[in-house]
């Protein structure tokens, strides 16, 4: 049953309907998002003129690429996604900024998925998407993009975490729960109870493999990797905003 429910949930994620779904549905069920995403481009340490290369690792639809692209007018972005179906609306999306955008498809959990692309970069953003990563592809991964970075470049991301302690983690859970019945109610104009929201959340978890790691974790993965400096620059329950760069 496991097994099929992963393979159910892996084909539905990368159909059409469901990476439109989740393009459409995004900011219903998950708090804070428009915050994160904007927090994310704040935190690039660059001139908004200067002629930036950004890596955006596990980009879905482009939505980091795109604040980036956005923001950094100067900037060329190569977008990183396992999800072909992500990419294609991404690259629709992004079609107006022409050859400052590239798509990639490559799975994040493979220690070869960067190869082909650049050898350096100014910064690397993510949104979200660390979280799907065994704990041993988030530590390669980490030293990966510490090698990838030109010595002033920075790494910004934010992810889902998980609570060293079980009962604050099943705390955040239930605020988080509580978020999605009330967006479903004012936005959607229907019903679901807590349980129901609980029981379907888990589900979709356990489909899609999240591993979510500890801050603690974290921090020190980033530091294990070489990075100077490391910290996590915002925190709302299970949401964080980490940022780490290789010079102090």
């Amino acid at each position: 049953m496991k097994e099929a429910a992963k393979d159910s949930y892996q084909q539905s994620w990368q159909g059409r309907e469901r990476a439109q779904k989740y393009e459409q549905r995004a900011d219903l069920v998950l708090p804070k998002r428009q915050e994160m995403l904007s927090l994310i481009v704040q935190l690039i340490p660059f001139e908004r003129d200067e002629p930036l290369r950004v890596l955006d690792l596990g980009t879905g639809t482009g939505i980091p690429a795109q604040r980036v692209l956005q923001d950094f007018p100067g900037a060329n972005v190569i977008c990183v996604d396992k999800s072909a179906e992500m990419l294609e609306i991404g690259c629709a999306k992004l079609a107006e900024h022409g050859d400052r955008v590239r798509f990639v498809r490559a799975d994040l959990e493979d220690p070869a998925w960067n190869n082909g692309l650049l050898d350096r970069f100014d910064a690397i953003v993510s949104a979200l998407a660390f979280n799907l990563l065994t704990d041993g592809a988030k530590q390669r991964l980490f030293a990966q993009c510490y090698e990838m970075l030109e010595p002033h470049g920075c790494l910004v991301f934010s992810d889902r975490l998980r609570a060293a302690n079980g009962a604050v983690d099943r705390f955040y859970l239930d605020q988080w729960m509580d978020f999605i019945v009330r967006q479903t109610r004012e936005v959607l104009g229907k019903e679901v109870t807590l349980e129901t929201a609980t029981t379907r959340q888990r589900s979709l978890d356990e489909a899609a493999g999240v591993k979510s790691a500890t801050l603690e974790d974290i921090l020190a993965w980033l530091k294990q990797a070489g990075f100077a400096q490391v910290a996590c620059y915002w925190k709302y329950f299970q949401w964080a905003i980490f940022g780490a760069s290789k010079v102090c």
